[in-house]
């Protein structure tokens, strides 16, 4: 990752924001109430609308990303 471009890096922050948060969502919306055997037929929307959430955050973070890189180089 030291060697690679900018625009890869961003990539990469915005990757692992996003598998970090899926991770995340995974275990809150989907096992965690199979566990409790509450399976709750919103719990499905509310999964669903947060990991798009979720890809806004991911887009936000490379942006984030590339604003610093584009402001060090200068």
């Amino acid at each position: 990752m030291l060697g690679s471009h900018v625009r890869r890096k961003a990539e990469n922050i915005g990757d692992i924001v996003f598998w970090l948060g899926a991770t995340y969502l995974v275990q809150t919306f989907l096992v965690a109430p199979t566990q409790t055997l509450l399976i709750d037929a919103t719990k499905w929307f509310e999964f669903w609308a947060t990991i798009i959430v979720l890809v806004g955050v991911s887009l936000i973070a490379r942006a984030i990303f590339l604003l610093v890189a584009r402001a060090r180089n200068m």
